[in-house]
């Protein structure tokens, strides 16, 4: 089909996707963001049924967004309505980017889901970022604050790096990149010690290191982290799966990440919240250097990651693994406002993305390989594993609910 960019998915699938965000502005706000949720979907919903030709879908999408901001113009103070106008610019922006420039990457509804998680980052940071930067933070910087404020400085300097290399071509010379990547190293680093009040880099070994529940987490995290690394280069250096078919291996890394979320949700959400932020960073900046073919990290990266990669993962770029961590951790960040030290076992909405993918995909997998006869009409899904996710899940969230 001329003009498509993406990877193929049912347009179900891509509606349902590309309104979750939305949804979940509407629904957590009381209503109070009704505009943004709207605008956000309008854009999406346009786009799905242009089915991703470009021009279509840019001047639908665009479209729409513009008639719901003007008639938002009615009854909204200006300010607001060009926050919504600059909402649905990153949103196209984001997602059209990734769709032409992607080379099959995504689907159309993933693009548009980090568009619109693109657009929230950015209308967050513009918010307080400026303010901060020009009139400065108050002498004391909480601890939530201190980590919100760095997430946001670094992702935003990292999304303007993206934008530079998909237009600028020559900002993939191995060279530019490297000073490229120097200096967002730079800038982030700058930047947020200006906001907090002290040096970041210290601030982070402070931050990880105060207390020895944290020493504790950290421990296990990084002996997961090094088992993980150490299975990953020796698959990379024997070229195969070790027997192992690529589900299972995949399925391995999601019962790794509940090993890493579950004590951090249920002791630390304030810790793991900068972790997954900052590993969420490095599996981008990885996939640049392996994209840009920036060496020698690249022939590495590949070499680890070539054990792994199944028909998702067909296009230019490698986003499985950071589709993965974002699932567990967008309920963690979308309340980052919210987030303590401090763990709340009794709530488990914080656990939505583990339950789905750590533990109802990784069951739905295994049982339906295995065991599955039954497919569900017009899908390679079992019925078995289905049923069998299901339980897994209200398992686990029986176990949560009435941990001590």
């Amino acid at each position: 089909m001329g003009g498509v960019y993406r990877r193929q998915a049912g347009l179900a699938d891509d509606v349902l996707c590309a309104l979750v965000l939305p949804a979940a502005v509407y629904v957590s706000s009381s209503g109070a963001e009704a505009a943004t949720a709207g605008v956000l979907a309008a854009v999406a919903l346009f786009a799905c049924l242009s089915e991703f030709h470009c021009e279509s879908a840019l001047s639908l999408g665009g479209g729409a967004a513009a008639v719901l901001t003007a008639g938002w113009a009615l009854v909204l103070p200006f300010g607001q309505v060009v926050r919504l106008a600059l909402l649905a610019a990153a949103e196209l922006l984001t997602a059209g980017t990734l769709l032409t420039r992607g080379g099959g990457s995504a689907t159309g509804g993933e693009a548009l889901l980090l568009g619109q998680a693109a657009a929230l980052l950015c209308a967050a940071s513009a918010g307080q970022l400026p303010e901060l930067l020009l009139f400065g933070s108050p002498l004391y910087v909480s601890e939530r604050a201190a980590v919100i404020h760095l997430l946001q400085t670094a992702f935003c300097l990292l999304l303007g790096l993206l934008l530079l290399l998909s237009y600028v071509p020559s900002a993939r010379q191995s060279a530019w990149l490297h000073l490229l990547l120097a200096l967002l190293a730079g800038a982030i680093i700058v930047t947020t010690s200006v906001i907090i009040n002290t040096n970041c880099l210290l601030w982070m070994v402070e931050f990880a290191t105060g207390s020895a529940p944290r020493l504790r987490l950290l421990t296990i995290w990084a002996s997961l982290l090094g088992g993980a690394v150490l299975f990953a280069a020796a698959l990379g250096a024997s070229g195969s799966g070790g027997g192992l078919s690529r589900a299972v291996l995949r399925k391995l890394f999601h019962l790794l990440i509940c090993g890493v979320f579950v004590p951090g949700l249920l002791y630390d959400p304030l810790l793991l919240l900068a972790a997954s932020g900052g590993i969420t960073f490095l599996f981008i900046i990885a996939e640049i250097a392996r994209a840009c073919r920036l060496q020698p990290w690249a022939d590495i990266i590949q070499r680890w990651f070539r054990p792994f990669l199944d028909s998702k993962d067909g296009g230019f770029l490698v986003l499985s693994n950071i589709f993965l961590v974002a699932a567990c951790s967008g309920v963690l960040w979308y309340h980052a406002g919210e987030v303590t030290a401090a763990g709340r076992r009794q709530d488990l909405s914080l656990f939505a993305g583990v339950i789905t993918v750590g533990i109802g995909d990784t069951v739905a997998a295994v049982v339906g390989s295995r065991y599955g006869r039954t497919r569900w009409p017009q899908s390679s899904k079992t019925i078995e594993g289905s049923l069998a996710a299901i339980a897994a899940q209200l398992l686990f969230c029986y176990a949560l609910d009435h941990t001590g």
